[in-house]
């Protein structure tokens, strides 16, 4: 689900018009990890104010205080993106987190792609891991790009489209496993 004003999109293999298809669609083409479908979040937005989405889930069973788990998941640059970032994180909580603006939501993820490894890659899916002690009790996971403007590194993504009127970094996000 969304936890903020923006609005993430699902991508789904029974939609025929391709806006949301798998695996054409409106922004690009790319086929899920899986069968099924996958989500995607506008991560990095380059114009006069800054503007994030992101996608929440509840997790299966809560987390256990002092465990270690293992977390992967997987991201691809949209087709028609013309830029390119390094963070991309998961963050873990007790509770929904909500948010009634479009801003980057301020919270240090718990586990989040290296500084300066860009995730550039249009054709193929980049896995994201790391480990999680938990606190105890989360049930919820938050993916996206916590970062301000000024902390998060861009690249140029060659091939982007002119659809978009300012510069955008779009991930397709899939096969998340906490």
């Amino acid at each position: 689900f969304n936890p903020t004003a923006a609005s993430p999109d699902f991508f789904d293999t029974c939609d025929v018009s391709n806006v949301v298809g798998i695996p054409q669609n409106s922004i690009g083409y790319q086929t899920a990890i899986n069968s099924g479908g996958y989500v995607g979040i506008v991560a990095y937005y380059d114009s006069s104010f800054i503007f994030r989405e992101y996608v929440e889930a509840k997790l299966t069973s809560t987390l256990q205080v002092g465990v270690k788990y293992f977390v992967t998941f997987y991201v691809s640059l949209a087709d028609s993106c013309t830029e390119a970032i390094d963070q991309m994180g998961i963050y873990f909580s007790n509770d929904t987190v909500k948010s009634t603006n479009y801003i980057q939501l301020g919270l240090i993820p718990n586990v989040s792609n290296p500084n300066f490894s860009y995730l550039n890659d249009k054709q193929n899916w980049t896995k994201i891991s790391g480990t999680y002690i938990a606190a105890g009790n989360e049930n919820f996971i938050t993916i996206g790009n916590f970062m301000d403007s000024a902390n998060t590194h861009v690249i140029y993504a060659p091939g982007g489209s002119t659809l978009a009127s300012n510069k955008y970094a779009y991930y397709y996000v899939d096969n998340v496993c906490v």
